[in-house]
């Protein structure tokens, strides 16, 4: 068949929403999140495909099914579609990788369709527009002499706009901004015009909104970190500096002075809290972050755990988060292991709240899908 006919079908399919059937008679949050459930003894391991369940641990759905692995799902800002990797074996091969597409779900009718094979290569990252009719999908260059760059797709799967020279895009909470990180880690802030509105300085590192109107980044150190605090800086709207903040380690003995920490994700602006990352190599169990929360008041740096990625709720209130694969014994007979990362619900200290996945489960992304 051939795949632009596909396409147009699937976007057309996917166009007709109504109000989301997840939410039909809920007033609690809903986590969507990608599994591989492990069955009873002695029977194959599912794929990986795409859950909804509420936030108290009821109302479990399976939204995807099929022979693909369905992983690393991003929901839209008006909450009617998922963008998601589905990873089919190349057969016949004697290359053990697979091949990926990104899928999109609709959350009306469930069902799911493909969206585009992304021609350029290699992506990293995708995201969607403030309006939820765009993706953007990050790319990682062929060759070292190139950059990283975007592009953005209409939900037909059309490009609409290539921007060279960028490694990614963030949107403010409000949607009235943009921070476009170009080459040299260069940051600069644009209007939803797509003016832009002033550069940040290039000594600002992993920039982050923080609220609707603010921006915060660690500040790069020109000294050893023995002899100089690392700091987190705080912009307005207008690419203006208003604060700097010492972060204190003294109570995270397990922080090593010269890890290389970056801002992973700024909470909701009345905590005043935000969330750091030590990213650990990557091995057999999967990529992970030994992750602190820093209090932007007192400067204190709280150890919470490791673990593959921290999701905030919109409110602030709570997160999401699921461990590096473990191994855990499965049929003992037969000398098998599985590997297991149970997603999980934590306050906003990180204190557990519940475990959202208790059975032999893997976990494959997550988001807040109401």
């Amino acid at each position: 068949m051939n795949i632009k006919l596909l396409a147009l079908g699937t976007a057309l399919m996917l166009l007709k929403s109504c109000t989301p059937a997840f939410s039909e008679g809920n007033t609690q949050r809903v986590v969507l999140y990608s599994a591989r459930y492990y069955l009873k003894p002695h029977s194959v391991v599912s794929h990986y495909h795409l859950y909804s369940i509420w936030e108290d641990g009821t109302h479990r759905i399976q939204l995807t099914f099929g022979s693909g692995d369905d992983t690393y799902p991003v929901v839209s800002p008006n909450k009617k579609f998922v963008v998601f990797t589905r990873s089919t074996k190349i057969r016949p091969s004697k290359d053990p990788w697979s091949t990926e597409s990104l899928f999109i779900l609709n959350t009306s009718t469930r069902k799911s369709g493909f969206f585009l094979k992304p021609p350029l290569g290699d992506y990293f990252d995708y995201k969607w527009s403030p309006n939820s009719d765009q993706v953007f999908i990050s790319y990682d260059p062929k060759d070292d002499s190139e950059f990283k760059f975007i592009e953005s797709y209409s939900l037909q799967g059309k490009t609409i706009e290539t921007m060279k020279n960028r490694k990614d895009i963030l949107f403010s909470p409000s949607n009235k901004f943009s921070l476009n990180i170009e080459r040299d880690n260069q940051a600069s802030l644009y209007s939803e015009t797509k003016q832009r509105v002033a550069s940040l300085p290039k000594w600002l590192l992993n920039p982050a909104w923080f609220g609707d109107d603010l921006i915060v980044g660690g500040v790069e150190s020109q000294k050893p970190l023995e002899s100089k605090p690392l700091q987190i800086c705080i912009f307005n709207s207008h690419g203006k500096e208003s604060k700097r903040v010492d972060l204190d380690f003294s109570e995270t003995p397990s922080y090593e002075k010269g890890d290389a920490i970056r801002l992973y994700s700024a909470v909701p602006r009345h905590h005043n809290l935000i969330t750091l990352g030590v990213y650990q190599h990557s091995s057999s169990s999967g990529s992970s972050y030994d992750f602190y929360l820093a209090d932007l008041t007192s400067g204190k740096v709280q150890a919470l755990f490791n673990a593959q990625f921290m999701i905030w709720s919109r409110e602030g209130d709570v997160f999401l988060s699921a461990p590096p694969r473990n191994l855990d014994d499965y049929d003992i007979k037969k000398k098998q292991v599985v590997w297991v990362s149970r997603l999980s619900l934590y306050d906003v200290r990180g204190k557990l709240i519940r475990v959202l996945t208790p059975r032999l489960v893997s976990t494959g992304g997550s988001d807040w899908l109401k």
